[in-house]
């Protein structure tokens, strides 16, 4: 890859309610939502779709990039890259996140996760930092950091969006969690 264009447009709030109420008509028939939130004003009115959500036991998965978790309440995953988590963390004011974080420590990477998790009703956090692989916290106490799988990269475009298709993909299919976020993980390094 040389070079990567994005033409990007911010969209109305009535767009953003339109987009939604079309997404509420949905719940009926799918189970597992992925949110990929570009912050381009197509998420105005997304925490009325979560409320529904989770009213109908559907999963939503959120790729964030708003600092402000609140937006996400409810979510069953959210998984912030480690420059989204650490802004996260900063916005709101999670205990540690006053002085530098690393990706190598996990005590303070798992007490920020607790509290993000507890203070916005989210199930579970994933939190991919790159060659530092990926951190899993679930809000019932689980915990588990998991290396990078090493390969020559071609193309770093998409990794993210390859992480939850695949991670949603195996939801519906029933696969156990844990597997099916090491599997996303697995899609994202290829």
């Amino acid at each position: 890859q040389i070079c990567r264009i994005d033409y990007e447009e911010t969209f109305s709030p009535e767009y953003s309610r339109d987009l939604m109420q079309a997404a509420r008509a949905w719940l009926d028939d799918y189970s597992v939502f992925i949110v990929s939130d570009y912050d381009k004003g197509c998420s105005h009115h997304l925490p009325d779709f979560m409320a529904a959500a989770r009213e109908k036991g559907a999963r939503v998965l959120v790729d964030p990039k708003r600092p402000d978790l609140s937006h996400y309440a409810g979510a069953f995953l959210v998984k912030p890259n480690w420059k989204e988590f650490v802004a996260t963390a900063r916005f709101e004011r999670a205990p540690g996140a006053e002085k530098p974080i690393s990706p190598k420590d996990h005590d303070a990477i798992r007490v920020i996760a607790d509290y993000l998790m507890q203070k916005h009703d989210i199930a579970h956090l994933v939190v991919t930092m790159g060659a530092d692989g990926f951190v899993h916290a679930a809000r019932d106490g689980y915990f588990a950091a998991h290396p990078t799988k090493a390969r020559e990269v071609f193309d770093l475009s998409g990794a993210g969006d390859s992480f939850m298709a695949t991670l949603a993909a195996q939801l519906c299919r029933g696969a156990d969690l844990v597997h099916a976020i090491e599997l996303g993980n697995a899609a994202a390094g290829i």
